[in-house]
């Protein structure tokens, strides 16, 4: 969102700060360098930064207020708005309507625009409003590529990966050498976690890769995704790629949405997830349907249609 803001025609002159609550390095590999990064423990510190950017650059702000905060309330809508913040846009639908944003933006595929209780003057809903990373660009072929046969298998299940799904999937496959896998390691994995995918004998047809960069070369050059149902699961799409989502805990609701609009294959929860993981790779007609649906949902044009949107809005103030 950050890039395409930058770089869009009708521009927004003013300089853009990114508060964090928690992991800076998790942060820093997504902010662009030229933003100004500020990382704060907690809730309480951030709103202290935030009223003393206000502060410091009183005369040069936009007034423009992002926020992609769980658990928002309408107090904290409130004082963004005693502070001088003239518009609010918020980037999911958690605290709605308690929360009192000018503009919500929610993505998520299985949603029908407008299809909200919030009563903010701008809804964005549904695909037309996915965000995908636009480096992603380069690496969407020109048409979708079908599979012929099942070989390269990632497995990816965010920076925290709470549920040890990696873990499991690590174990359970080691006696199925046909095919090859690669395990991605989070960030937030710890060293003391990592540690334990390095020791004792790694069967040749595992790949164990921490954290990188290079994340969405990884999805490129894989005939599969499993994942959690997560951002990974929009930027497979993009590309063209199957994906796989274990129903874990809080975001098994997640799935289930995914997965009803044909987008994903469920593999239920983490007691079944990979025994139904080596039924559904067998089956290409079914990974090849939902690759051609998730490929047409998300284009890679939601970025530039929120920022149309939002810079249309604040251009009236």
């Amino acid at each position: 969102m950050i890039k395409v803001l930058l770089k869009h025609p009708l521009g927004i002159n003013a300089h853009i700060r990114v508060i964090i609550e928690g992991n800076c390095k998790m942060a820093n590999m997504f902010i662009p360098k030229n933003i100004q990064l500020i990382c704060t423990p907690d809730r309480s510190q951030s709103y202290v930064e935030r009223a003393q950017l206000v502060e410091n650059y009183a005369e040069t702000m936009s007034k423009l207020l992002i926020t992609d905060l769980l658990h928002l309330r309408r107090e904290d809508s409130d004082s963004a708005r005693k502070q001088g913040f003239k518009c609010i846009i918020h980037l999911n639908d958690s605290g709605i309507p308690d929360y009192q944003p000018d503009i919500v933006v929610n993505g998520d595929a299985f949603l029908l625009e407008g299809a909200t209780s919030c009563h903010s003057i701008l809804q964005l809903q549904g695909r037309t409003f996915n965000i995908v990373n636009p480096d992603l660009n380069l690496l969407r072929p020109s048409k979708l590529l079908l599979i012929e046969k099942v070989n390269k298998i990632l497995i990816t299940f965010g920076g925290a990966d709470p549920g040890h799904l990696t873990e499991v999937f690590f174990e359970k496959l080691k006696n199925h050498p046909q095919y090859h896998y690669t395990f991605v390691l989070g960030a937030a994995f710890g060293e003391e976690r990592t540690k334990k995918f390095h020791e004792g004998l790694i069967p040749k047809n595992f790949t164990v890769i921490q954290n990188t960069s290079k994340i969405h070369s990884q999805i490129k050059n894989a005939d599969i995704i499993v994942t959690l149902g997560g951002i990974t699961s929009y930027e497979s799409m993009y590309l063209g790629k199957p994906v796989l989502a274990v129903s874990w805990s809080y975001l098994n609701y997640y799935v289930k949405r995914l997965a009803g609009a044909n987008l994903v294959v469920d593999l239920g929860d983490p007691n079944v997830c990979v025994e139904r993981f080596l039924v559904e790779i067998s089956n290409l007609t079914r990974l090849n349907q939902v690759a051609q649906n998730g490929w047409k949902a998300i284009d890679g044009a939601g970025a530039n249609n929120i920022a149309n949107a939002i810079l249309r809005y604040i251009n009236q103030f």
